[in-house]
């Protein structure tokens, strides 16, 4: 189940910009941890 995972958060998607869902994610949390500070 978690290799499933890691493949499905480490594919590029096309309506993400070709980016992946893990790096989007990330993304969106560093933006919101950077609002808090």
């Amino acid at each position: 189940l978690r290799s499933i995972c890691h493949r499905l958060n480490a594919t590029p998607r096309k309506c993400l910009g070709y980016r992946t869902p893990a790096e989007v994610f990330q993304s969106n949390l560093m933006e919101i941890q950077n609002r808090l500070e």
